[in-house]
């Protein structure tokens, strides 16, 4: 511990020192605010941190505040979860209040203002790469330098329509994004997500064709139908009748998000950009095979599917087709319901009472019953 000599006398045989320990702090600190000017670099230690910022030791006298605003460029920095006490950190002076002896630095000066030459290095048209960092109901937040985001509106991920933006991206990812527009006054950059794709439906003609069977992933349930993702990001719908040979009660009972399924391209509407799409005529009618392989009379099997109505439905074995039992061709004892004699899931053998069946490209009917 060293001390300043304030006074040092000889009186008679004794020698006399006055020493102070706060008047070699004093002089240290005058000597710091002496020969330290604004603009000059400094070299610290973290001493402490808080939510507005944080103390550098910039010698064992002198304290500095690095506010947290000029910690980055950056306004989502989180500087406490960055730093901890110890860590070696540079900064440029701005405040060096010399009579109240304080000092105060900042790291983000040591840098250039990302905006200052925005349109350089992120000129109109350019594409760039950037990470998504927030996700909102209408758009995505892209950050593309420290302290430089810009966004992608929902007009500009989706060629066609809306769709969950979740589905397209999450925070975290690295994008390729196209430059649309910059606002340097108020530092906000527009920039396109499916320009870089490119337009699915230009050249539609040598990508897909009406008649085709093709592969792709339901990309969302919705109660009158899906909507697949094909290849190229093209999207199409199937409509509920066009999901099964059979009546479908819930969509949700056939397909969940995410499954692949083969579709026949139905109609191709340039115009509006819709594609109808079919899963069930990927597949021969299977009433087809019914109406040439079974006849009134004849013997099925099938297993329970659900109550509708006065009766039962039950999914006939090998063909892979539904038939109705009316409740008056169940034998019931009484005061016992349908429910009673019928469990879902269980097996049944039933005769025949009659076939419907029009043309291929519609659903056929069948009425079993129980009754023997």
């Amino acid at each position: 511990m060293g001390f300043l000599v304030l006074k040092n006398e000889r009186r008679r045989r004794k020698i006399n020192i006055v020493v102070s320990r706060r008047g070699l702090i004093e002089k240290h600190v005058e000597e710091f605010f002496n020969t330290h000017h604004l603009n000059t670099i400094v070299e610290g230690k973290v001493s402490g941190i808080k939510e507005f910022g944080l103390f550098v030791n910039l010698n064992p006298y002198v304290t500095a505040l690095a506010p947290k605003s000029e910690l980055s460029w950056d306004k989502k920095f989180d500087h406490t979860k960055e730093y901890k006490i110890g860590d070696k950190i540079k900064g440029v002076i701005i405040k060096l209040d010399k009579e109240n002896k304080k000092v105060s630095i900042s790291v983000k000066r040591l840098k250039d203002d990302p905006w200052e030459n925005i349109e350089k290095k992120f000129p109109v048209e350019s594409i760039v790469t950037g990470e998504v960092v927030e996700i909102f109901p209408f758009g995505f937040a892209i950050k593309l330098d420290e302290g430089v985001e810009g966004l992608v509106h929902e007009s500009e991920i989706f060629w066609t329509g809306k769709g969950r933006i979740e589905d397209v991206v999450n925070v975290g990812d690295l994008v390729k994004v196209k430059v649309l527009a910059i606002d340097k006054d108020k530092k906000k950059i527009n920039l396109s997500y499916k320009q870089v794709l490119g337009d699915p439906w230009e050249n539609i003609d040598e990508k897909i064709k009406e008649g085709d069977v093709v592969e792709g992933h339901v990309e969302k349930l919705l109660p009158n139908g899906i909507i697949i993702k094909l290849d190229n990001n093209l999207t199409g719908f199937s409509h509920v009748s066009e999901l099964s040979w059979n009546f479908v009660d819930n969509v949700e009972d056939l397909f969940k998000e995410g499954d692949t399924v083969k579709v026949k391209v139905l109609h191709i509407d340039k115009e509006n950009r819709k594609i109808k799409l079919s899963v069930k005529q990927t597949k021969e009618n299977p009433w087809k095979i019914v109406s040439n392989e079974l006849k009134k009379g004849d013997k099925v099997t099938g297993k329970v599917l659900k109550y509708v109505g006065k009766g039962a439905v039950i999914l006939v074995d090998n063909y892979e087709v539904e038939a109705f039992i009316p409740k008056s061709k169940i034998e019931l004892e009484e005061n016992k319901n349908i429910e009673d004699v019928l469990k879902i899931g269980n097996q049944v053998e039933g005769e025949i009472l009659s076939i419907e069946f029009e043309n291929e490209e519609q659903k056929g009917s069948m009425i079993v019953s129980l009754i023997k």
